[in-house]
């Protein structure tokens, strides 16, 4: 107690009222100074520890350390690198992130039914649109009575968005397939019911909500994976549940530099098949006729000009890209272009799109926005893998798009 007295006397700016005890009082207060300052760097640092991940309304609030990205922080928080993409669209700041800058992990959580609370009161208070109620009622399969009045203490998830701008010629259904690889009626209805829409086919430049209420944004596996730092063992796909059937046609096959050979032999693999899925070409025409002294037919050789674009010729400037030379990439694709004028739309879409990814990776944005405004000129609906592209390049790409 006395030297609570002498501290408080002290900081008062007094003397302390017992004789003798100037120094007690003294010592009492450089003791407790020093206690103080260590409380204050115990707190300070626990503080900055809980600021590296702390919960908010919206997610998990992160402050960046060294140099992470969003790839970094996907695989953290949700087990699967290629979410980069939602945490970009989410916070929509582009890459680098400076050191402590503070990041929104968008997750769903669990809020329970008060007793006798409507559904379109608990989407009211929980989801800002009593309008939500029918898409929560879907979610969580609530029918008759209970999509109405659901029990007292049943859990429903309350799910962060993404904004989406809609773009010509999208419809909910190819807006699904491009966010969650679902293109099902089920999830077409449940993305109709979150914005209240009335048509399959919103008009362009509609401001639409993308809803994540899929599994992998759960605050309780987000947490866990968090604290264990396991990856998840299902496929790196947004709509684990349901996911779509890859498209016949050929996929991008172009990646970053640090893509493995594995993963090059897969995408040759899966281009050897779509080859062996479409028509051999015609062998060379031979001459109608054989020479007066009876020697064998030869090819007519075809001028390159007037011929497309080999499988093997696209491929080769794929394979540059993957390994890390752009600037052969970019050079040998702007030949094939300029030199092979009855080249198909989709052989020069995919030149045009190999030709942006490495003027991207050389820093040449400008160069490359107007690549990727030459896809758009061939195919206004193009859309590029959300799931296998950079966030870099996908940012912009859709500005490109958005113009």
């Amino acid at each position: 107690m006395w030297r609570k007295k002498a501290l408080n006397n002290a900081l008062r700016g007094r003397s302390c009222p017992r004789e003798g005890m100037g120094v007690r009082a003294r010592t009492a207060l450089a003791l407790a100074i020093a206690i103080a300052i260590a409380s204050a760097v115990l707190v300070t640092a626990s503080t900055t520890e809980i600021a590296e991940a702390r919960p908010s309304s919206q997610g998990v609030i992160h402050r960046t350390k060294g140099n992470e990205t969003y790839e970094d922080l996907a695989r953290t928080y949700y087990g699967q690198r290629n979410l980069a993409t939602i945490l970009l669209l989410f916070n929509r700041r582009p890459e680098p992130l400076p050191p402590g800058t503070l990041i929104v992990i968008p997750t769903s959580h669990t809020v329970r039914v008060k007793a006798g609370q409507s559904l379109e009161d608990f989407a009211r208070r929980n989801m800002s649109d009593p309008g939500r109620a029918e898409y929560l009622a879907l979610l969580h399969g609530l029918t008759g009575r209970d999509a109405k009045l659901p029990p007292a203490g049943r859990g429903l998830k309350v799910v962060p968005s993404l904004r989406h701008l809609v773009r010509r010629g999208e419809s909910l259904e190819s807006i699904a397939r491009y966010y969650y690889r679902d293109g099902s009626a089920r999830r077409v209805r449940l993305l109709a019911l979150y914005n209240r829409l009335t048509t399959v086919k919103p008009p362009a430049g509609k401001a639409i909500r993308i809803p994540l209420d899929e599994k992998v944004f759960d605050l309780a596996q987000v947490n866990a994976r968090r604290r264990g730092g396991a990856p998840d063992p299902k496929p790196p796909i947004l709509a684990a549940e349901t996911p779509s059937p890859a498209p016949a046609a050929r996929t991008p096959t172009a990646r970053r530099a640090h893509t493995t050979k594995s993963a090059r032999a897969s995408a040759r693999e899966a281009r050897r098949a779509h080859d062996r899925a479409t028509p051999p070409q015609t062998a060379p025409r031979l001459a109608a006729t054989a020479s007066a002294n009876n020697t064998a037919p030869t090819a007519v050789r075809a001028d390159p000009r007037q011929a497309g674009v080999t499988d093997i010729e696209l491929q080769s400037t794929e394979d540059l890209y993957a390994d890390g030379l752009y600037e052969r990439a970019h050079d040998q694709g702007m030949m094939l272009l300029k030199n092979r004028p009855a080249a198909s739309a989709k052989d020069r879409l995919e030149l045009f799109r190999v030709v942006g990814f490495s003027l991207v990776a050389l820093g040449k944005v400008d160069d490359a926005k107007a690549a990727f405004q030459e896809m758009l000129h061939i195919n206004p609906d193009y859309e590029l893998d959300l799931y296998r592209t950079s966030p870099k390049i996908l940012n912009i790409f859709h500005e490109v798009a958005m113009r």
